[in-house]
């Protein structure tokens, strides 16, 4: 009995200690280490908890109209103790997944969106994460429906040109979204696309084909084919008919026909500037930077 109460004595005694250098080193901080009797005793504030703090935010997304997969997800993810509770809103208002729970669902903190319509779910996302410490807002994330219409099956009309004199087959790609076509033409047979070289030349900003200088080997039917990247699908145009005509020129003074605006970008992002002329001889383009060296990592090709 002596020895019982002797150990339920120096348990309590212990215990008071132990409480009130757990009292002391919470009041003063994180990593306070207390010595009791030769015992350390380490206490961290995640014992207390903390507020939430993101580890994956939303970002803006493009939905394909014609995709198969029938459903978007808008992710998001933050630590936090406890864990924390997930809400989005919708240009501002609160999306309710209990009541559109066929629509809506949660998967963690992502947002999954079912049978995504333009009309309903088009819109500026924000996710917000909290629990007893706090709550944070997400970066603002947008939805958007990406599509890329057909050409119109409208007959296009021929070109006629002299040879030697330069020509212009105009794109005019039909409407899409969003603005990140890239360009390329094939002649009379699918898929032999164009070779690009100093007398041809296919603009990524209207998808124009320029010619320099038309030659006899330039008979043919051309067709513009239209790739949205965001979307991964590809448009062709109605054939044009491109007849050199044999009266030959003499030559013509250099035409430039492809020019680049004023151009802002990021510090370190790559920028694509683009110039080409029509002209016979076919001209010789340079690059320079007006007073100052060309920037070494400048590329230049056709």
């Amino acid at each position: 009995m002596k020895l019982r109460a002797s150990t339920n004595y120096f348990v309590a005694f212990f215990s008071f200690f132990y409480l009130a250098g757990l009292k002391y080193s919470t009041a003063i901080g994180s990593n306070v280490r207390d010595m009791i009797h030769g015992i350390t005793v380490h206490v961290r504030d995640e014992l207390k908890g903390y507020g939430p703090i993101f580890e994956e935010q939303p970002i803006d997304t493009v939905y394909p109209e014609e995709s198969p997969d029938a459903k978007v997800s808008m992710n998001c993810r933050a630590r936090g103790i406890p864990t924390p509770t997930y809400k989005w809103q919708r240009n501002n208002w609160d999306v309710d997944i209990k009541l559109t729970k066929e629509h809506y669902s949660m998967v963690g903190g992502n947002l999954e969106i079912n049978n995504p319509e333009k009309s309903r779910d088009e819109g500026t996302y924000v996710c917000i994460a909290y629990n007893i410490h706090g709550t944070i807002r997400s970066r603002e994330a947008t939805l958007n429906f990406g599509y890329l219409y057909p050409f119109s099956p409208e007959e296009r009309h021929a070109v006629k040109v002299r040879e030697g004199i330069g020509a212009v087959l105009l794109c005019d790609p039909p409407p899409h979204f969003p603005d990140d076509l890239s360009y390329r033409w094939f002649l009379n047979d699918f898929p032999e696309f164009i070779t690009l070289d100093k007398r041809r030349y296919v603009s990524q900003t209207n998808g124009n084909l320029y010619i320099a200088k038309v030659e006899p080997t330039d008979k043919g039917n051309y067709s513009c084919c239209v790739t949205s990247n965001s979307i991964t699908k590809s448009v062709f145009s109605s054939f044009i008919s491109l007849i050199p005509q044999a009266d030959r020129s003499k030559g013509y003074v250099p035409d430039i026909r492809v020019k680049f605006k004023d151009t802002y970008a990021l510090l370190g992002q790559n920028v694509t500037l683009e110039c080409f002329a029509l002209g016979n001889p076919v001209p010789e383009l340079r690059w320079s930077k007006y007073l100052e060296p060309k920037p070494s990592s400048a590329d230049i090709s056709m």
